[in-house]
């Protein structure tokens, strides 16, 4: 009788171990997904903000070609080059 309320008790332990070892490790995988979720969402954010960068580099660029003369600053706004004031 003894034996077999040793082994129910060794089999209790083992079971109350086992759930508690599956439950941390759910934790860590829990932890290191958001980590590589939150690394995915940065460097995709960064790529994004780059490319919108680029755009509008390219924008300005079609702008800049597509201007007849040149602009400079004149007291009271923009003028174009060599009108006078």
């Amino acid at each position: 009788m003894n034996v077999i309320w040793l082994l129910q008790l060794t089999l209790i332990a083992g079971v109350i171990a086992a759930t508690l070892l599956q439950f941390v490790g759910a934790l860590w995988v829990r932890d290191y997904a958001r980590g590589l979720w939150v690394r995915e969402w940065r460097d995709e954010e960064s790529r994004m903000f780059f490319e919108e960068e680029e755009r509008e580099e390219e924008r300005s660029a079609d702008v800049d070609e597509s201007v007849v003369g040149e602009l400079r600053v004149a007291g009271e706004g923009w003028r174009p080059v060599g009108e006078k004031s």
